[in-house]
């Protein structure tokens, strides 16, 4: 029997991939295939404003996982970096505060693997180790903490925080089945560069500042200061582009070229 149904979560992954190796080459086919496959994600996966696991022909059947959730949250933050489309925002801000309805324990700051309203099982399992594939709740505590920052949002950089000392012992003592973890603790020892491009040809210059390497980052891009963001609003570039780098929203001087852009982030890590 052939086994061709599509899975959420593995979409997701590739989804993310894809924005990588756009971000990486500037070839626009990566950021095209990702803008369709995440709209075909969001069409096709999601009924009554839940996510499902699975599909075929027409069909979902598996309530969404924690994977499924997290691993959209970040292909969605990761595809608005690439194309500055801020609806993407939106919708993975919209999923997190979903995720933390169904699948939020009062008890402890790691997520259940499934959500509350799913009754055929008999125990409600937490994972978070690294495997094949990334742990849900790893990626979640990243998610977490790139979208406390885009969105000013205290509790949910909290909780992220809470997250990760929760695993910081076993983390450092198990490298090998932490990884993703780590990375998430390193980005916020060194803390995470806040990038804004604005100006009449930021998409032009977001284009050629995604090929260069900036550690621990998140970016936004804009024609002009969007005030619904906090690291857009109050930036006005007049009639030069810009790149603001900010850390905490505390932002150094504007500066006109991708050359200084790096020098500033390597002097500010």
């Amino acid at each position: 029997m052939l086994d061709d149904k599509m899975l959420l979560e593995w979409n997701a992954l590739m989804n993310k991939a894809y924005s990588y190796a756009y971000a990486a080459t500037g070839n626009e086919h990566y950021k095209e295939v990702a803008v369709n496959n995440m709209n075909f994600l969001l069409k096709n996966f999601i009924k009554d404003d839940l996510l499902y696991h699975n599909y075929k022909e027409g069909k979902t059947t598996i309530n969404g996982f924690l994977d499924d959730y997290s691993y959209l949250i970040s292909a969605l933050i990761e595809l608005q970096t690439i194309t500055a489309d801020t609806t993407w925002l939106i919708k993975a801000k919209e999923l997190t505060s979903k995720l933390f309805t169904y699948f939020r324990d009062d008890n402890s700051p790691f997520f259940f693997y499934t959500p509350e309203f799913q009754k055929d099982i008999l125990l409600r399992k937490k994972e978070i180790y690294d495997g094949a594939t990334p742990s849900g709740n790893a990626v979640m505590a990243l998610n977490l903490h790139h979208l406390s920052i885009l969105f000013d949002q205290r509790d949910w950089a909290d909780q992220s925080e809470k997250m990760i000392k929760g695993l910081l012992e076993m983390s450092v003592k198990y490298p090998t089945s932490f990884g993703v973890w780590l990375s998430v603790l390193m980005e916020k020892v060194y803390s995470t560069n806040e990038i804004a491009v604005v100006g009449k040809d930021a998409f032009k210059k977001l284009k050629a500042l995604l090929q260069v390497y900036i550690p621990h980052k998140v970016v936004m891009s804009t024609k002009s200061e969007n005030q619904e963001f906090p690291l857009l609003a109050q930036k006005n570039s007049y009639e030069q582009t810009r790149f603001f780098l900010c850390k905490n929203y505390e932002c150094l001087q504007p500066v006109d070229t991708l050359k200084e852009l790096q020098t500033l982030a390597g002097q500010n890590n």
